[in-house]
């Protein structure tokens, strides 16, 4: 599912409903499972829209900033960077 979900009002009483009988059953359900099903009522509950995208057992960094719409910066080029600047400022590093 990629399509953007606003709730409703009504949405928003059965996404409590929801949580109250997810809170219910504490123990029952693995919390990790939990966690995820209890942040996405909580964001329903506050009439925030949400979008959930699944995704393949393994996804790697560049599709991860992808979906985050974020620019990865691969860790040669941070150290390189950082390198730069070290000697820059005069540090010696030999």
């Amino acid at each position: 599912m990629t399509t953007l979900f606003s709730p409703s009002p009504a949405d928003q009483v059965a996404a409590q409903t929801q949580l109250d009988q997810l809170e219910a059953q504490a123990g029952q359900v693995p919390t990790p499972l939990t966690d995820v099903l209890e942040s996405f009522l909580g964001q329903l509950i506050s009439g925030k829209a949400v979008q959930v995208v699944t995704l393949g057992p393994e996804t790697g960094t560049q599709q991860e900033a992808e979906l985050l719409q974020v620019v990865r910066i691969p860790i040669k080029s941070r150290a390189f960077w950082l390198f730069i600047r070290l000697k820059g400022k005069g540090n010696s590093t030999d």
